[in-house]
């Protein structure tokens, strides 16, 4: 089990599944919805996905998703343990604060617009990996570097959206 993880996971749904398969996870999960018909259920309904949907999802909430069709479904997913979230933190800094303060127990969603998403996908695709099984030589450090830009990079796009959404009302 590691403290940080990334990916875009990508593919065509050969097997639609119109129900959810729910699971959980001891880490905080944010899941940024890229593209395809799909939904994410949690506190026992279906909630519609939109693209730029962003799901902060705390620890040990049941949540799953279901496909609706055959084409492409397309999703950023990052993992962050507390422990990293704590290590990362500074004295002016609260990584961990932010994804406490954005969900408070309860999976909470935000809609980023194209230029975060976009910004997020090219972050997660500069994140590095391991090379013909070997990791090279700095890999912790980097990854360590780039996961705090990553989830500070988030908290600003969280922040912009609710500071637009503060505007409209």
């Amino acid at each position: 089990d590691t403290p940080f993880c990334c990916s875009r996971k990508t593919h065509t749904t050969t097997d639609q599944k119109p129900y959810a398969v729910c699971h959980y996870h001891d880490a905080y999960e944010l899941f940024l919805f890229l593209n395809g018909k799909a939904s994410m259920y949690y506190d026992e309904e279906y909630h519609p996905m939109t693209p730029g949907d962003l799901y902060i999802i705390p620890p040990d909430i049941p949540h799953g998703a279901a496909c609706y069709d055959s084409k492409v479904y397309d999703r950023l997913v990052v993992n962050v343990r507390e422990e990293l979230l704590q290590d990362l933190s500074t004295g002016d800094t609260d990584l961990s604060g932010f994804l406490q303060k954005n969900t408070e127990g309860k999976i909470k969603v935000v809609n980023l617009n194209t230029k975060a998403q976009k910004r997020l996908v090219q972050m997660v695709e500069e994140m590095p990996v391991e090379e013909e099984g070997r990791l090279a030589f700095g890999y912790d450090v980097e990854l360590k570097a780039r996961a705090a830009l990553l989830i500070v990079e988030l908290n600003r796009f969280v922040s912009e959206f609710h500071e637009q959404a503060g505007k409209k009302t």
